[in-house]
């Protein structure tokens, strides 16, 4: 705490997703990463571009999963703010 205010940390937006179309249980933080960063990439970057293309590597490093069945894990966003 600086001064007499206390610091603004921010609003607190809930990411909104569906639910996923196929249920995995007992998973992995790397599967976790993996469907989180799918989401990502559907809702925030064109797939065919270089953020896309960066965030698929990434996918890839985690899950052997491919992108098609990884995206019925995963649910997909709908709502919430792409800034937090």
């Amino acid at each position: 705490m600086r001064g007499n205010l206390e610091a603004y940390l921010g609003s607190g937006t809930v990411e909104k997703k569906t639910a996923p179309f196929i249920k995995i249980t007992g998973t992995d933080r790397a599967l976790g990463a993996a469907k989180r960063l799918s989401r990502v990439k559907m809702w925030v970057v064109d797939s065919e571009g270089e953020v896309g293309k960066f965030i698929q590597d990434l996918i890839t490093s985690k899950t052997e999963l491919n992108e098609w069945l990884l995206e019925l894990v995963s649910g997909v966003y709908f709502g919430g703010s792409v800034t937090h």
